[in-house]
């Protein structure tokens, strides 16, 4: 099992419309005059990353690891990018070519909070937040930051026309779709621990077996599944569970890439913090423990 104090935590998290929202106004709530010609992907980023920096009593160190996981990466501009080749023939313009071709998310991100330490970006589905916090405890090991803290995301964009990206989720036609950009800071519970005795926790463990992943549900106060584990398997976890403790918060469902970190952050926001268990999908067709409290 492997724990995170979380020191400060923030995001942005919205039901997509048509038109699409406009987010220059809070970007420019969060950092004052944003960056030019950046994409709706690294807008997303920057807005939930620094809400959650704006949290902290003082400025991240500028060594502190930058570790960010995504489902589906920076799919609206892959797929402009595509029609321009594919369907019409061009050649892509620069900068939409930059951005799917590189890490232009951590450089955005690492620039606005003048961070000059470690930069990755991990991309897997399902699991995309267990992979995150495998890759924060695997840098850890090998690269510890000098004071023990990283900033961790996620981010999950959607793509205009909404109908033809359910089709590309394989949604049902009437699924809403959520953007959200959701960010940590955290350090191991192990370092530091007695400076930190008040901060919220974040575990997360792995398993194979059905059995202990029902087992890890019941022994939280509330708990939740990801709505994106097949129906039969939602249903073997939640067999015996009490209904009653089951966490639903509003946008909880498979239109949400990320579903259970929304889940994981809603607990947080909502004091007293619940002891929150929750079981996700993991690639390797296991389960994803995770627990906040």
């Amino acid at each position: 099992m492997n724990s995170w104090c979380i020191l400060a935590h923030g995001a942005y998290e919205a039901v997509a419309q048509d038109p699409p929202q406009e987010l220059d106004a809070a970007l420019r709530a969060c950092m004052g005059k944003p960056p030019r010609r950046i994409n709706r992907y690294i807008r997303l980023a920057l807005i939930g990353a620094h809400r959650c920096v704006a949290q902290l009593e003082q400025p991240l160190a500028s060594t502190t690891p930058l570790l960010m996981a995504s489902a589906q990466g920076n799919v609206a501009e892959a797929v402009a990018l595509m029609d321009e080749i594919v369907v019409h023939g061009r050649s892509p313009m620069p900068m939409p070519f930059i951005n799917v071709s590189s890490n232009m998310v951590g450089y955005y991100l690492a620039a606005s909070l003048g961070l000059c330490g470690r930069n990755m970006t991990a991309a897997r589905a399902p699991g995309t937040f267990g992979a995150l916090l495998e890759l924060a405890e695997l840098e850890a090991i090998i690269a510890p930051a000098e004071h023990g803290r990283m900033l961790l995301g996620t981010v999950a964009e959607c793509v205009w026309p909404l109908t033809e990206h359910r089709r590309r989720c394989q949604l049902a036609a009437d699924t809403p779709l959520v953007e959200a950009s959701y960010w940590l800071v955290a350090e191991q519970a192990t370092a530091g621990a007695e400076d930190n005795t008040q901060a919220p926790t974040l575990s997360y463990t792995k398993t194979a077996d059905v059995s202990e992943a029902r087992a890890w549900l019941a022994a939280g106060e509330r708990w939740v599944i990801d709505p994106h584990l097949p129906d039969e398997q939602r249903q073997a976890l939640s067999a015996g569970l009490h209904a009653a403790c089951a966490w639903h918060p509003p946008l909880c469902h498979r239109g949400h890439a990320d579903a259970l970190v929304h889940a994981l952050f809603a607990a947080l926001k909502t004091p007293p913090i619940p002891r929150l268990h929750g079981v996700g999908a993991d690639a390797s067709g296991g389960y994803q423990l995770m627990a906040v409290s």
